[in-house]
């Protein structure tokens, strides 16, 4: 029997599909996720360290993050805000913090 993919993986995906709409090839350095809860929600934190290659698609992309729909399956994305973003002119890292909650 196989599993489904856990939010953290999901959420990846989903970042990385909404990236090649905007025409970039974005690759996942590191993903974590750790549980997160309120009263009335649960989900997780996300944090990614994503790399790609330097230019204005990123820029625009990584400014608009906090506002995209980024659709994943079971979850709402509540937050995403880049932390930090470091372009050399050819590379541009940045890390992202996402929060995902349970759609139940």
């Amino acid at each position: 029997m196989m599993r489904e993919p856990d939010a953290g993986r999901l959420v990846e995906r989903a970042l990385v599909r909404a990236a090649a709409q905007a025409g970039i090839v974005l690759d996942v350095i590191t993903a974590d996720a750790e549980p997160w809860a309120s009263v009335t929600f649960s989900g997780a934190r996300h944090t990614l360290r994503v790399e790609t290659a330097s230019g204005e698609r990123i820029a625009r992309w990584l400014d608009a993050l906090p506002d995209l729909d980024l659709p994943v399956a079971g979850h709402l994305i509540a937050d995403a805000v880049v932390v930090t973003r470091h372009d050399d002119g050819v590379r541009v890292e940045a890390e992202l913090e996402l929060l995902s909650v349970a759609d139940r």
